[in-house]
């Protein structure tokens, strides 16, 4: 996954040029968005997509080193001294291997949908980083597990930003866990204390961080869901069509975790609706699955295409689960942590379930299959209707005030 990401990485790198004429109001996005998640890259892109809409000029902040960031946080500067050097290791030893034409032309296609959807902004010095503040440029972080304790990021909280009267917002942040541990509480009071509005993906994420830190937090949408089937469309229609010819109905299924558990599940459903089960390859362990197509080449474009086209969906995916609300369609959600897990992620597939008023469509027992096709889609695309309006007031709210 990382050599997918520096390759888009590398690609897409352009340095910022203080001699260009700014012509419209800058927004740094600091979020998770590279590698092969499809979840990941597509909610960093309807993001991108969404402010670019409003007319400002966004970016995805990439690299971010200025020397005296790193001294002030010496860990970080020895953890990018061996991603440095791991990745040239990596290249060394890719140069000396023979990589399949199919994994090549995965690689090929994920580089060119974050060629297409990102604009970089490297920050490499503090110099840069002073001249960014006095533009008076908008940070925003989110959307994603950007806040999951597990994964602490600084950067991702804008601990770079602190103090520095810059505006600064959150846009769908996600913790992923039912708490904070009290080791982090403190950085997670002092630099979210500092932001000029919250707002996260999750309710009890929402309830949890407005205890811990005394401000209010909004709930909104995750940034997938702030645009319409119609306008995801568009990126279903850049897919590689001419490498699928399915014309019967299929079971599109898109595993994040790796349980050996939900094929059990799977083989249910198609033994009882008899279609064909088209695999999304996350895992090396799916190529000993028996029974099923396996897609080895998917970039997001292609993810997209067969949610659309799909007659069920199966998953353990919150991002799989939105686009099939999105999209109306009869689907699936699998349990991917047991809810004792301290690192479980289950909640925010609670959430959204409940949210929609779709719990139903959650699986505690792989054992068991009994098909459930009605769901009330129009009442959940009204309310997906009326928090976008949420959603945007949120957004512009926040990019407009002085």
């Amino acid at each position: 996954m990382a050599s997918v990401t520096e390759n888009a990485t590398n690609e897409l790198e352009k340095e910022f040029d203080d001699s260009r004429a700014i012509t419209k109001k800058k927004i740094v996005i600091c979020t998770s968005f590279g590698g092969e998640n499809f979840g990941t890259g597509l909610q960093a892109a309807a993001l991108c997509d969404y402010l670019r809409g409003k007319g400002y000029d966004v970016y995805i902040l990439g690299k971010f080193h200025p020397i005296a960031y790193m001294l002030m946080h010496p860990s970080i500067g020895l953890e990018y001294l061996k991603q440095k050097f791991s990745y040239t290791i990596s290249t060394f030893r890719k140069r000396k291997e023979k990589i399949s034409t199919v994994k090549l032309e995965k690689r090929k296609r994920i580089t060119r949908f974050y060629s297409e959807n990102f604009k970089m902004m490297n920050i490499t010095s503090t110099s840069q980083l002073k001249r960014l503040f006095q533009e008076k440029v908008i940070f925003i972080t989110g959307s994603d597990q950007v806040w999951n304790p597990n994964f602490y990021s600084g950067r991702k909280l804008l601990d770079f930003t602190y103090h520095s009267g810059v505006k600064k917002f959150s846009y769908a942040s996600s913790i992923g866990v039912a708490e904070i541990p009290k080791r982090l509480q403190k950085k997670y009071k002092k630099y979210l204390g500092d932001f000029d509005s919250l707002s996260v993906r999750e309710k009890t994420g929402a309830i949890y961080l407005q205890k811990l830190l005394g401000k209010p937090v909004q709930t909104v949408l995750d940034p997938t869901l702030l645009f319409s089937a119609d306008q995801w469309d568009l990126y279903a229609d850049k897919a590689q069509k001419q490498d699928y010819d399915i014309k019967k109905p299929y079971i599109f299924c898109y595993f994040v975790g790796e349980r050996t558990d939900y094929w059990l599940f799977v083989e249910k459903i198609k033994a009882a609706t008899g279609h064909e089960v088209y695999v999304a390859k996350m895992h090396e362990g799916e190529e000993d699955v028996k029974g099923i197509h396996l897609l080895r080449d998917c970039s997001h474009y292609e993810f997209v295409y067969f949610i659309k086209n799909c007659d069920i969906i199966c998953t353990d995916s919150f991002h799989a689960t939105a686009f099939s609300i999105n999209y109306g369609k009869e689907f699936y959600v699998l349990k991917r942590f047991k809810d004792n897990d301290e690192k479980s992620q289950n909640q925010r597939i609670y959430d959204i379930l409940s949210d929609f008023d779709l719990s139903d469509r959650y699986i505690e027992n792989e054992n068991k299959f009994v098909r459930t096709q009605i769901c009330n889609y129009e009442d959940v695309h009204l309310k997906l209707e009326e928090q976008r309006l949420k959603a945007d007031e949120f957004i512009m709210s926040n990019l407009e005030a002085k």
